[in-house]
């Protein structure tokens, strides 16, 4: 969607952010706006930087850094909820709720502290948050091997309607997170 010309894409977390973004999508008329729905129910989440479009959790000089945008900042906080308390420290978070216009000065510092840099996404392999990240990184010249991806599989209707199953089938929950993880942090 972030390549129509004009699109401002939106992927909120929680209640919270929807309301934010369809009160923004409403006074803001720069252009249309897609706004991703989740399922609901997702719990509301405290960050430290509500009216942001950058949000970050944990350690900023993180070993291994996640980027994420939607209801899978839920599934990073539950997998550094099942760290070990040394393990926390080796573990940070951006979750952008905002993904047409993403700029690397807003994640350039933990960027360059992590070793491995997972982009996870509820979104198919191609043309969402990852390609976005691929575009700024690139124009950097910084390294993008450190870069890791998990979405849904390209063929993703199968095992559609829970997305508590969707996520497990396409390694998007926390324990496939951590089990992929584990033996990075611990």
């Amino acid at each position: 969607m972030w390549c129509v010309p004009g699109m401002k894409v939106y992927c909120p977390s929680d209640a919270n952010e929807m309301i934010e973004v369809i009160d923004i999508s409403v006074k803001v008329l720069e252009g249309p706006s897609y706004i991703r729905f989740g399922k609901g129910d997702e719990p509301e989440l405290n960050f430290s930087n509500p009216s942001s479009m950058v949000k970050k959790i944990g350690n900023p000089r993180a070993k291994v850094l996640f980027l994420t945008t939607g209801i899978l900042i839920h599934e990073v906080i539950k997998l550094i909820d099942q760290l070990p308390a040394k393990g926390r420290d080796f573990i940070g978070a951006i979750h952008f709720l905002q993904i047409d216009n993403i700029e690397f000065r807003t994640f350039r510092e933990e960027f360059s502290s992590a070793s491995i840099v997972y982009v996870i996404e509820e979104h198919i392999p191609y043309g969402g948050l990852f390609s976005r990240i691929l575009h700024v990184i690139q124009k950097t010249g910084e390294p993008i091997w450190k870069l890791r991806h998990r979405s849904l599989a390209h063929n993703y209707p199968h095992n559609y309607g829970s997305q508590r199953d969707h996520l497990k089938s396409c390694g998007l929950d926390y324990e496939s997170l951590l089990s992929e993880i584990g033996e990075e942090v611990v």
